[in-house]
């Protein structure tokens, strides 16, 4: 039997049947058909991209130097257009600062000059006024001292006058003999006037030269500190015109410098960017025709090669096809030997498995029962657990209701034990508020009474003050008037006397003042003459000095300009020498770099193939780890997605859960709260009935009382007794009434008093 089947399996032309074949040797097959067809498709594979590999690699070569050409030429004009934007800022803000600067100069030239000349009219206004009050001062006390001179003087003239007059008078009352003594005493008093004159003249004379002294010091004084003033005024104007004229000339000379320096720069700039952009015209054209160059000597390299490399290819791959197929040929010969070996050891390790499941599903079922005894303990425990549990809480509840109950007693208790402490209260605070109130009225009367008293007192003093104020400015006004009388007589004498003296000073004035002024008018005259031919003459030197000055800064400037330009125009010179040297190197490294660069293409072209190739394969392999390590993360994250679900739809359950407890001991609250409120509003229903009772009673005894009083006093007829008695009978009956509800009420139990009627129960019930 082994012999026919090895016969069988080593004939090449018999062909298995089902019979003959098993299951073992249809999946060998199988997986030999798979393996094959997957090397297949690898070598076919490998052989392409052998075959393609240079053409695509100078693709990628010329792909990546395109894109890299690309960016580079966005990056120059990103520079350039980011070097002119600079430029731009750069140049517009030295101008902005020049403008801000110069309008700084500007303001705070004009504002230190407002305050140099605010500072000295203020200056010249606060020394007027004062010289002003000095000199009022002056007059004042010149007045003041020359009528404490004169007025006794002018006393002493006043009563020799009046002397004399009185003499005159007793002279013309006299005899004839007094009568012949009149020429002697005209000729007396000629002689005392004369003295007289001469005194006040010479008096006169003294003080005029003492004033005319003062005057003259004075005007000296104020014209030498005048001409002091306006010689520190003019120089000080003089110098600010020097320094404006020296800012501006400087000012003028900067900006002059400023916009011919920015127009050098600007057209060696524009220059310069011409010069640049020809030479980078050129140098593209040039690199242009040089890679087109080398592209195409390269590509009839690639395609000699890729040529070359074919045939080799297909020599190669003719080769390995044969060795593969007598690899072949030596593998088939080797699984059949193998097979049979192969099935024993399969048997053998099928048994082992059976066996090997067979003790781990007796162990699965020894555990699963010890696992359904343990989870029947932990049932039996938690069953007994709730089971205590719910028993503790029904005693609770009962203890609860217990403690509600003493605690209801011992509140009603308190209840009544307060009501009566307040009405106890209210009788005293009754009785106190009555004694208040009569001490109150007491201290108000007592307080009345004395206001009373003071306000009489008062009355009295004030009609004895007024009586005694009466006479007082009676004889007050009469005393005014006396004296009113004398001051006015008074005041006429010393009128006419100040007005005499007022003229001949008047006079005196007048003509001193008339030759003082025409001096001064002269004195002033010459003076405005001397400083106009001297202003003059300042102006003429100011005009020469200046256009001598201007000259000077003219061919200053451009001296300095033209230096300046020669020294621009040598830079300039000197750069377009620097850059034709540097044009030169330019074309000699890229002469040099086109030689040199075949050459290092032709030696180091397989090696850069080979480094191309690794390089692409370790980025396919750092690819497929990437792409591992990606779908390991998602794996994570999405079991994480689905822990965190499951956790969250039951964390929503137990809070379900837990509202819905929170919810039932919220309804017994409301409901503990409701009966509480339904108890309360019914007790106090039976403290008012009480109450109402207690009034009723109180009222319908007084109502007898007074009536059996008044009976008894006989002063109600008998009619009124009858109506009395009628009226009497409905208070009677409502008493019995309110007496037997008094007592269904004590004798009702809780549960029968009625239940009060609330709205929100109308509400639902309707």
């Amino acid at each position: 039997m082994s012999s026919s089947r090895i016969a069988v399996d080593y004939d090449p032309d018999h062909k298995p049947s089902m019979a003959d074949t098993s299951f073992l040797d249809n999946r060998f097959a199988i997986e030999h058909a798979v393996r094959t067809q997957r090397m297949r498709e690898v070598v076919t594979m490998f052989i392409k991209r052998l075959r393609f590999w240079p053409l695509s690699n100078v693709f990628d070569q010329w792909k990546e130097f395109t894109a890299r050409q690309r960016e580079m030429k966005a990056a120059t004009k990103q520079v350039k257009e980011l070097h002119v934007q600079l430029q731009q800022k750069m140049v517009f803000r030295i101008w902005r600062e020049t403008y801000e600067g110069s309008s700084k100069a500007k303001v705070q030239s004009n504002s230190s000059l407002q305050r140099r000349v605010f500072d000295a009219w203020y200056d010249f206004k606060c020394h007027s006024k004062y010289k002003k009050k000095l000199s009022a001062l002056a007059l004042h006390h010149n007045s003041m001292k020359i009528y404490r001179q004169i007025f006794p003087m002018w006393f002493e003239k006043a009563k020799e006058k009046r002397h004399t007059e009185r003499i005159v008078h007793l002279w013309s009352t006299t005899t004839s003999e007094e009568q012949a003594l009149l020429p002697v005493e005209s000729s007396v008093k000629g002689r005392i006037q004369n003295k007289t004159l001469k005194k006040c003249f010479a008096i006169w004379s003294l003080k005029y030269q003492r004033i005319t002294k003062l005057k003259n010091a004075y005007h000296r004084i104020v014209l030498e500190r005048c001409l002091h003033i306006w010689f520190d005024w003019s120089s000080l104007k003089k110098e600010q015109r020097e320094k404006c004229n020296e800012f501006n000339t400087r000012r003028l000379q900067t900006q002059m410098f400023r916009t011919w320096f920015w127009h050098q720069w600007a057209k060696a700039n524009k220059k310069r960017r011409v010069l640049a952009q020809i030479v980078t015209h050129i140098r593209q054209r040039n690199t242009l025709c040089r890679n087109f160059v080398v592209w195409r000597e390269q590509t009839q390299k690639l395609q000699l090669a890729s040529k070359l490399y074919n045939l080799k290819l297909v020599q190669k791959v003719v080769i390995c096809w044969h060795d593969v197929a007598h690899t072949k040929k030596q593998l088939k010969q080797k699984v059949l030997n193998f097979q049979v070996k192969s099935y024993t050891k399969l048997v053998i390790r099928m048994f082992k498995t059976w066996h090997g499941a067979y003790v781990d599903r007796l162990q699965k079922y020894e555990e699963h029962e010890q696992y359904v005894q343990r989870v029947a303990l932990q049932m039996a425990r938690t069953w007994r657990y709730k089971a205590q549990k719910a028993r503790g809480q029904r005693l609770l509840q009962y203890h609860q209701q217990l403690e509600m109950k003493k605690y209801f007693e011992r509140w009603r208790y308190n209840y009544e034990r307060n009501l009566e402490r307040e009405h106890q209260l209210k009788k005293l605070v009754d009785r106190k508020n009555w004694q208040l109130m009569g001490a109150y009225m007491d201290s108000w009367k007592t307080s009345l009474l004395a206001k009373q008293a003071i306000r009489l007192y008062n009355m009295k003093l004030t009609g004895t003050v007024l009586h005694y104020w009466h006479t007082f400015t009676q004889k007050s006004k009469r005393r005014l008037e006396v004296c009113a009388a004398y001051k006015e007589a008074l005041s006429q004498r010393h009128v006419k006397s100040y007005f005499v003296y007022w003229v001949n000073m008047h006079r005196a004035q007048k003509s001193v003042e008339g030759h003082f002024h025409l001096k001064l008018q002269i004195q002033v005259l010459r003076s405005w003459r001397d400083y106009t031919r001297r202003q003059l003459h300042l102006k003429r030197l100011g005009a020469i000095m200046t256009c001598k000055v201007n000259k000077r800064m003219v061919s200053d400037v451009w001296m300095s300009m033209k230096c300046q330009f020669d020294y621009y125009n040598s830079l300039t010179e000197t750069a377009e020498k620097q850059n034709k040297r540097h044009r030169m190197c330019t074309q000699c490294a890229t002469c040099m770099e086109g030689e040199i660069k075949p050459v290092i293409a032709r030696r180091c072209y397989h090696l850069l193939l080979a480094r191309r190739g690794v390089r692409k394969w370790r980025q396919f392999v750092a690819r497929k780890k990437m792409e591992r390590k990606i779908d390991e993360e998602k794996m994570d994250k999405a079991v994480k997605h689905h822990d965190r679900k499951i956790c969250s739809i039951a964390m929503e359950a137990w809070l379900d859960e837990m509202k819905v407890v929170h919810h039932i001991q919220y309804r017994k609250k409301k409901l503990l709260q409701k009966f509480g409120s339904l108890w309360k509003y019914r007790v106090d229903l039976i403290y008012t009935a009480k109450c109402v009772e207690s009034e009723n009673l109180m009222k319908s005894a007084w109502r007898r009382w007074r009536v059996e009083s008044l009976c008894m006093e006989g002063l109600v007829p008998e009619k009124k007794r009858s109506k009395i008695a009628m009226k009497r009978s409905p208070s009677l009956n409502h008493l019995q009434m309110s007496r037997s509800s008094s007592s269904e009420s004590f004798s009702a139990r809780p549960s029968q008093i009625p239940m009060p009627v609330y709205r929100d129960n109308h509400q639902g019930n309707s």
